[in-house]
């Protein structure tokens, strides 16, 4: 199963490493974006780089992979925007693609913490 990590504030990049780093010896194929694999990087957590849909040029490719309907489940966490910023366009499409595709799409923080505390349960049993 594959997650992808795209987690825009560094407050909640902050919150979710702990719960992140639960899953990194298990069966799950961690993905994340520039910003988010760099910060899980600096904290222990070994991901898989893939780039925002807005790098056309650089593979591997969100839009390839959204459009392969490639991931499990989608922990995107929006950054406050004017709704103008690349940042906001490229979640905005994740967001899209993943409903779309009927692919687990969770955008909150604390309920990001809980299904990531979950699936480390069970992991166990």
């Amino acid at each position: 199963k594959a997650i992808l990590l795209t987690i825009g504030p560094l407050s909640a990049k902050k919150k979710l490493a702990t719960f992140i780093k639960k899953l990194t010896d298990s069966s799950f194929l961690l993905c994340a974006t520039k910003h988010s694999h760099a910060f899980l990087k600096q904290h222990g957590v070994n991901t898989t780089l893939v780039y925002k849909i807005s790098e056309t040029n650089e593979k591997p490719n969100l839009a390839d992979l959204l459009k392969e309907n490639f991931f499990d489940i989608i922990i995107n966490i929006p950054t406050a925007s004017n709704g103008k910023s690349k940042e906001f366009t490229d979640g905005q499409k994740i967001r899209q693609i993943a409903v779309d595709n009927g692919t687990t799409l969770i955008t909150d923080i604390v309920l990001a913490q809980r299904l990531l505390s979950n699936l480390a349960t069970s992991l166990k049993t």
